[in-house]
């Protein structure tokens, strides 16, 4: 019985091999008559348009259109709200932890980022004064935010399109640094609400105008080691950089 069995099995099995043999021959023979059509995809670039404007003050601002928005080129940096009140910079930890109204700092409170290209670093409740972008232009929602990210083709690529490339700035290997936006996105890094500083060279983070709850805003970041572009909520207390969006 055990005989039979077994040799019942191999037959089946040999059976199914000629079948499968017989049916790829079949296959190969259709593909060789039939060349099936390579369809690739056409991949449109975003359309990104550089541009300059004068704020109220006389100074030049460098624009990018992209899509139906207009951005700043650059993190914001301004010492004063847009009716000339000044920002207090908070340079003392315990100061800044306990600050419930607007405040502003350099990254670790080194004022030589004034005469640099970082943007500097501000509370959401400088955010929230309505008053931080120059006049025509505000911080942009969660939602002008999203918009930007989906026009670059998703989260998950867009924070690559935005960064500045190279490792001159960004801590290696900055994955999917491609800048193909002319967004120049450097790693400035944050403050906690404690007032530590961290990641410089890591990650920037931008503020969204766009309250979560009584204690935490819509952001986004980039990171040096993937192309997201990616959302969370920080503390308000925390110390983001800023890039307007024009009205």
């Amino acid at each position: 019985m055990y005989m039979e069995n077994k040799w019942h099995k191999k037959s089946i099995y040999s059976g199914l091999a000629l079948a499968l043999m017989i049916n790829i021959t079949a296959c190969k023979k259709k593909t060789g008559e039939v060349n099936p059509e390579i369809i690739t995809p056409k991949i449109t670039p975003p359309s990104i348009v550089r541009g300059t404007l004068s704020d109220s003050s006389g100074k030049t601002l460098s624009t990018l259109a992209i899509a139906n928005q207009v951005w700043m080129e650059e993190d914001l940096k301004v010492t004063t709200f847009n009716d000339g009140t000044p920002i207090p910079l908070i340079s003392n930890d315990t100061v800044w932890s306990k600050l419930s109204t607007p405040g502003r700092c350099f990254y670790n409170n080194n004022a030589s980022f004034a005469s640099s290209k970082y943007g500097m670093l501000y509370n959401w409740s400088a955010v929230n004064s309505g008053k931080l972008c120059p006049i025509g232009w505000h911080v942009p929602s969660d939602n002008e935010w999203q918009i930007l990210t989906n026009y670059l083709g998703s989260e998950a690529v867009a924070g690559g399109k935005m960064k500045e490339q190279g490792t001159a700035n960004w801590k290696s290997p900055n994955t999917g640094g491609t800048n193909e936006t002319n967004f120049g996105a450097l790693p400035g890094g944050l403050r906690y609400p404690e007032g530590m500083f961290e990641n410089f060279g890591k990650n920037v983070y931008w503020w969204s105008s766009t309250a979560e709850d009584t204690t935490r805003a819509w952001a986004r970041g980039v990171s040096y080691d993937y192309g997201y572009a990616y959302r969370f909520s920080g503390p308000m207390k925390d110390g983001f950089c800023v890039r307007c969006i024009k009205n």
